[in-house]
């Protein structure tokens, strides 16, 4: 799908019957420009997005049942979220269900236009969310916590990051990286005759750490079971590398590593990541419990 059918694209959704519309949405990202696809009802006053990445090879058809289920799916979140933002937003519900999410202390702007709560760790930035709804298409609708949601649901704005680290506690994944490849594409690390099978063994120490949904579980290393297994793996010392704002990648500890690592993560930010969900671009260090960043900055 080009971005330059977008006439081709609304001509397929009148011809099945669809009420909304498509309009380019161009976002100025650093480092990037984002190229999204608007699905606008006449009279509805917010429209979702979607975007292009991902979905360069589809043809039109294609990216026009992406956009239809894209489309009903976020309109039934709405319709949900409409009848229950009450019980969303009181403290008995935010202390149960808040989470922790990281993002980059380049993004503090977008944070305070927002009035979101949030609070420093080296260079990353803690902010926090609420899950409200997920539909049987997996989309899953979020409520950030702002300093006015704070005041009006009566909540103690300083226990909310022990509040969010204590949920997460129980999401914790933390698997090898040959089982997080065989999850992916199963069989394949197997399939070539020519050669033997590859097992755990033969790969480098490389562990997957994130949640149980894989959206937003970076922030698992601020949890403390994140720390007893890595603990558990690597000893004393390991390096965190940020591999996006959904996972991160623990490999074990060296300054060679590190220096290596740094210039890896640089490069496959620039390459394979997307501007939205890049963390950072140098890896971080857990030593003796603590995290640190190059510069060996500590936070708890």
């Amino acid at each position: 799908m080009d971005i330059n059918m977008i006439d081709e694209l609304n001509d397929v959704l009148e011809e099945r019957g669809e009420e909304f519309r498509a309009r380019v949405h161009i976002t100025v990202k650093p480092h990037a420009l984002l190229k999204g696809i608007c699905l606008e009802k006449e009279g509805n006053k917010v429209a979702p997005t979607v975007y292009l990445e991902g979905h360069e090879e589809d043809t039109v058809e294609e990216y026009a049942t992406f956009c239809q289920k894209a489309y009903h799916a976020n309109s039934s979140m709405k319709e949900d979220m409409t009848m229950n933002i009450d019980k969303w937003v009181t403290a008995e519900y935010i202390n149960g269900n808040v989470l922790p999410r990281l993002t980059h202390q380049d993004n503090l702007d977008r944070l305070n236009r927002n009035d979101t709560y949030y609070i420093r760790m080296l260079d990353l930035v803690v902010f926090f969310y609420i899950p409200v709804c997920k539909t049987e298409n997996g989309y899953e609708g979020t409520i950030t916590i702002t300093n006015p949601l704070i005041k009006s649901a009566g909540i103690n704005a300083p226990d909310l990051y022990e509040t969010a680290v204590k949920n997460l506690e129980k999401s914790v994944e933390i698997k090898s990286m040959y089982e997080t490849l065989n999850e992916m594409m199963p069989g394949v690390l197997d399939d070539d005759e020519d050669d033997e099978p590859v097992d755990d063994a033969m790969l480098p120490r490389m562990y997957v750490a994130t949640n149980e949904s894989k959206v937003n579980g970076a922030s698992v290393i601020l949890t403390q079971r994140f720390k007893d297994i890595i603990k558990t793996l690597f000893g004393d010392k390991a390096i965190i590398i940020p591999s996006s704002r959904h996972e991160v990648i623990v490999v074990d500890y060296s300054d060679q590593t590190a220096k290596e690592t740094a210039k890896m993560i640089q490069e496959v930010n620039r390459t394979e990541v997307s501007a939205e969900d890049i963390l950072s671009d140098h890896p971080y260090f857990l030593i003796n419990g603590d995290i640190y960043q190059h510069d060996l900055t500590a936070t708890h």
